[in-house]
């Protein structure tokens, strides 16, 4: 068993969903506004500035942020180098130390010093002949 209204309305297209009053019968219908040419130009112009101004201003934020951006970017980088850079120095230094502390090769202890270079090239063409 099912239930059905008692009473069923359909739609009949005379019902007004608008938010004004009804409009009496025989009173004037409201005219919708005019412009001339000047005022419309005005508008447009005004609202072309306004277009102009904001689409600026847009810019110069896109700008100010990308800039901060960079610079904070820089600045991480530039830490990052100067660390990198005082690593390797206190990597010289404890090269330095170490090569410093280490024993000096034989060869120049010695009071026997060999020339530089081992060999003698003038020599070679003062030795006579075979004959």
């Amino acid at each position: 068993m099912t239930a059905t209204p008692a009473f069923k309305r359909r739609f009949t297209f005379d019902t007004d969903f608008g938010e004004s009053a009804p409009v009496p019968p025989g009173a004037p219908l409201p005219v919708a506004p005019s412009y001339s040419g000047e005022e419309v130009e005005a508008a447009r112009a005004a609202a072309y500035a306004e277009g102009q101004a904001s689409a600026i201003a847009r810019a110069e934020a896109a700008q100010a942020a990308a800039l901060a951006e960079l610079a904070s970017t820089a600045r991480a980088a530039l830490d990052v180098l100067a660390a990198v850079a005082h690593d390797h120095r206190a990597a010289c230094a404890g090269l330095a130390l170490a090569v410093g502390r280490s024993p000096a090769p034989r060869w120049s202890a010695s009071p026997k010093r060999r020339p530089w270079p081992p060999w003698k090239p003038w020599r070679a063409r003062s030795r006579p002949s075979p004959a």
